[in-house]
């Protein structure tokens, strides 16, 4: 298995997705009741993977993820967690 099938990508994906709005990687981690720096390499790394939509950030703010119809699925989520709100 791999980190983004367990892990810190996975969580996010599906806390995001079902949300249909942008995350901070603080807000993110928050919610998830983790630390941040893992959620902030994970949301990176994820974007430059296609999993999640970066939104640059305007000055004084943090820069933001979502996910859009155009983002891919990370590996081992299933049909059910997409359609149910499950982050677990």
């Amino acid at each position: 298995m791999t980190r983004e099938t367990t892990g810190n990508c996975r969580k996010s994906w599906l806390l995001i997705a079902h949300s249909e709005k942008a995350w901070s990687a603080a807000a993110t981690a928050e919610a998830l009741g983790v630390m941040v720096e893992p959620i902030r390499m994970s949301l990176s790394q994820g974007a430059a993977r296609g999993f999640f939509t970066r939104h640059p950030a305007k000055p004084g703010e943090a820069i933001t993820y979502s996910v859009t119809d155009d983002n891919k699925v990370p590996s081992g989520i299933t049909r059910g967690q997409v359609l149910r709100e499950e982050t677990a």
